[in-house]
């Protein structure tokens, strides 16, 4: 659905388009068979909070360019065809409350925190996300144990990391998570006992 893309009319008469004061904020474009790749004009539009286009056949890479987003609290990239990296600047993504990247085909990502000053491809960053609540990174090939730092992220709620690679028991980290009301780790490898 394209209705009124590229007219005179404001952003609030795009489909799938929001605005606040005129400057665009909001993008939902869920199942609208968006293809090719993001353009990276995209990434210019620094005023997006919201951030929703899952489920088309969307091609290419994570430009570095996403840190423009600096005020996004929602990014749902989930059910793509994405590839290639995971760029690092994801993470500077302060206020992000929930991330989707679901089921695309990103290079495989080795976890590995045994040195918290070294910044693996996905950084450990991800855990200064304090108010992130909901995280979707299943089938997303990650390989090694699920980081002990997955603790630092009191405000999760929901957390879903399965279909990927993960090895090693499942951290006591996990027990830290009061709010935590739906969590999915299956389809990995992982041993020993769920903890408290």
């Amino acid at each position: 659905n394209n209705t009124n893309w590229l007219s005179d009319l404001p952003f609030k008469d795009w489909y799938g388009l929001y605005d606040a004061d005129g400057d665009l904020v909001q993008v939902f474009l869920t199942d609208n068979n968006l293809t090719g790749e993001i353009p990276d004009d995209f990434y210019d539009l620094m005023d997006l909070e919201r951030l929703v286009i899952r489920n088309n056949p969307l091609s290419g890479t994570i430009s570095p360019k996403i840190r423009n987003f600096r005020n996004l609290t929602e990014l749902d990239l989930g059910y793509n065809g994405l590839s290639g990296e995971l760029p690092d600047e994801i993470w500077s993504l302060s206020g992000l409350e929930s991330l989707v990247l679901a089921e695309n085909s990103f290079q495989p990502v080795t976890i590995d925190y045994s040195n918290l000053q070294a910044y693996d491809t996905l950084s450990w960053e991800l855990f200064e996300l304090k108010k992130l609540h909901s995280l979707m990174m299943y089938e997303c090939n990650f390989i090694g144990p699920i980081p002990l730092q997955i603790g630092n992220l009191k405000e999760l709620t929901f957390l879903n990391i399965s279909g990927n690679l993960l090895t090693g028991e499942v951290p006591e980290e996990i027990g830290l998570l009061k709010k935590l009301t739906g969590l999915y780790i299956s389809s990995n490898y992982l041993t020993g006992e769920i903890p408290a």
